[in-house]
């Protein structure tokens, strides 16, 4: 009592705590004295006591009445907890701020040790647990499989044994709906995996829409391998990144040849090349290029007449590229020239 308080002996001795104003919170006082006075002790009763120097301790208090040479006295121990009761709070404050950390994630998230008990859980996404149903370390095998012994998938498990985080996808037979699991492991001090991180969301409609986007992009992709027309995308350098088997009918480059390359540089020769340029800044700036025909040229430079068009691709209003279109309109424009040189030959015999 003497070191703990910070008293001598002759301080003590012959007077009263109320003198002396030990009693921090005077309610702790009453209560030990209601407690001797209807059954005679008190056990390990929490109170707030204060030393000599003014500071406040937490300590377990008992005591018990008993009669000395026929004189009504008190026995009291006080165990100082300060220290511990300061480890506790923290720990606690700590907890709260995991769990508050947990519950901020919309998705469920849990943390089981090595037993498979659940530390920390915010029960919410797909698996939304009532509060009620929650259990106070509950196994995660029990709790969400009902099950005695760790799931023979268990991914805690792997993760224990391996120290190696994991992910898989589940499919949930109860609804249908596929869960992505992600495991990975939480290391204590001496480097050994002391707990597993386990987080379940719900990726179906993730799932659809990726397999809608490998359709979309798959259909594209057969669109532009079948069309007759060349159709060319350009980055927003102007150089060829998709080269479509059309454009390699047309204009006689391999993808090999053409990828990477300036478009009018490898189709357009230097009497069309100013106008091919302008038709170029223009789409570069955004702006839609209308069909119009002109002529541009294959590898051995022969001369193609096509009808090109060109539209910029942009994301979010930020250029990030150009698809260029041309169809070879050569068979047509001989069908003119023929039909314009017999209608001349008509006239002559006319005339």
């Amino acid at each position: 009592f003497l070191h703990t308080m910070g008293y001598a002996r002759e301080d003590v001795v012959g007077r009263t705590s109320l003198e002396m104003r030990i009693w921090a919170d005077p309610d702790d006082r009453r209560k030990i004295q209601d407690s001797i006075n209807a059954t005679g002790y008190v056990r390990n009763m929490e109170v707030n006591r204060r030393t000599r120097a003014g500071r406040i301790l937490t300590m377990l208090f008992s005591a018990e009445r008993i009669d000395v040479a026929g004189e009504a006295c008190m026995l009291s121990v006080s165990q100082d907890i300060s220290e511990r009761k300061k480890i506790q709070e923290e720990r606690e404050a700590s907890h709260h701020v995991m769990q508050s950390l947990l519950n901020a994630v919309p998705d469920m998230l849990f943390v089981v040790d090595r037993d498979f008990n659940i530390r920390y859980s915010n029960y919410q996404g797909p698996d939304l647990m009532p509060a009620e149903d929650r259990e106070e370390n509950c196994t995660c095998y029990s709790r969400f499989k009902q099950r005695n012994t760790p799931c023979e998938t268990c991914s805690a498990v792997k993760v224990f044994a391996s120290g190696q985080a994991i992910t898989r996808e589940l499919e949930n037979p109860k609804d249908g709906r596929t869960r992505e699991i992600r495991a990975f492991p939480i290391f204590d001090a001496d480097g050994q995996v002391s707990m597993v991180v386990e987080y379940v969301r719900d990726i179906t409609d993730i799932k659809a829409a990726e397999i809608e986007t490998r359709k979309r992009q798959q259909f594209l992709e057969s669109v532009l391998y079948h069309a007759p027309d060349a159709i060319i995308t350009l980055n927003d350098a102007h150089r060829v990144i998709d080269w479509n088997p059309g454009a390699v009918q047309m204009f006689g480059f391999t993808p090999e040849e053409a990828i990477g390359q300036q478009l009018d540089d490898l189709v357009a020769h230097d009497r069309v090349y100013p106008e091919a340029n302008q038709q170029t800044q223009r789409v570069l700036s955004g702006q839609r290029v209308e069909t119009f025909e002109t002529i541009r040229y294959r590898k051995d430079g022969t001369p193609v007449h096509v009808m090109a068009a060109g539209s910029p691709i942009e994301v979010d209003e930020v250029l990030t590229g150009v698809v260029a279109v041309y169809t070879n309109i050569t068979a047509l424009k001989q069908a003119e020239a023929r039909l314009k040189e017999s209608h001349e030959r008509f006239l002559t015999v006319l005339e």
